[in-house]
């Protein structure tokens, strides 16, 4: 990625099992709380630890889809090849 989001989310610590691990159903979870901020332009995700260097290994490496409305007639619609190439700045 040329420009990261990075987004601080709070792990609780019902999120953690007895061995100090996420549990992947809950990391999802996490992925979508850490979306919120970023308005649904980030397009691949890659967690790490706090203070880990950006270069290291991530945790967990995630996708989003997103599916392109057309507000007042309720329907999909296609991207244009404008608005394909900005979303294609943000994917990995």
């Amino acid at each position: 990625m040329t420009d990261s989001f990075v987004a601080s989310v709070h792990v609780r610590w019902s999120d953690i099992d007895m061995y100090q691990h996420i549990n992947h159903a809950t990391m999802v979870t996490l992925l979508e709380e850490a979306r919120i901020p970023s308005v649904d332009f980030t397009i691949g995700y890659e967690v790490r630890a706090l203070g880990a260097p950006l270069d290291s290994k991530p945790s967990v490496i995630a996708e989003t889809q997103l599916a392109a409305v057309h507000i007042k007639e309720q329907r999909l619609q296609r991207l244009s090849p404008a608005q394909r190439d900005y979303l294609q700045h943000w994917t990995r």
